[in-house]
């Protein structure tokens, strides 16, 4: 059952509470980090941390297959140094 307010409003769940405030600092992040290519995108982060990619497009206000293919190529570049360095040690 929702929480209301004195007014009648309802009151934001924690649920949405938390999103929006991972919203604010995921865009807060997203800004300063814009220009830089060695910081790691904010998508790949909250994707290490456990969130969906759906959670992930829904806070940073992105399409979900962007989100996915991004985290994925991502996660593709990281492995292919890995296999190269494995090859040359042979």
């Amino acid at each position: 059952m929702p929480v209301r307010r004195a007014d009648g409003d309802d009151l934001p769940s924690t649920d949405e509470l938390l999103l929006g405030i991972l919203t604010l600092l995921a865009d807060d992040r997203e800004q300063r980090v814009r220009n830089s290519s060695d910081q790691p995108r904010t998508e790949l982060l909250l994707s290490s941390a456990g969130l969906s990619n759906e959670f992930i497009a829904r806070a940073l206000g992105k399409n979900p297959n962007a989100v996915r293919m991004l985290i994925s190529r991502a996660k593709e570049k990281s492995a292919a140094p890995a296999k190269k360095s494995t090859k040359t040690a042979d």
